[in-house]
């Protein structure tokens, strides 16, 4: 199962998971295995990378780190 990076934008308006990615170039084992879970229960998902210089998007993401899973209006999941 595939997922493709969208912009913020893309990211606020799915239907599907969106899981909150480390800034692009920076490994993180947490997402990693995120990423293997959802492919491995086909759980379809699009990805988003981290902006720490966007208050909107630390608004919306409700934390620095990574991975934070988000759907739809519901409060994101980060533990």
């Amino acid at each position: 199962m595939s997922f493709q990076f969208v912009t913020l934008e893309e990211a606020r308006k799915s239907t599907d998971l969106v899981l909150v990615a480390s800034a692009p170039g920076v490994p993180n084992p947490r997402v990693e295995a995120v990423k293997g879970i959802f492919h491995a229960k086909q759980v379809p998902f699009v990805a988003v990378h981290t902006n720490y210089d966007d208050p909107e998007f630390m608004e919306w993401a409700g934390s620095r780190g990574a991975p934070v899973v988000l759907h739809g209006g519901r409060s994101p999941i980060d533990r």
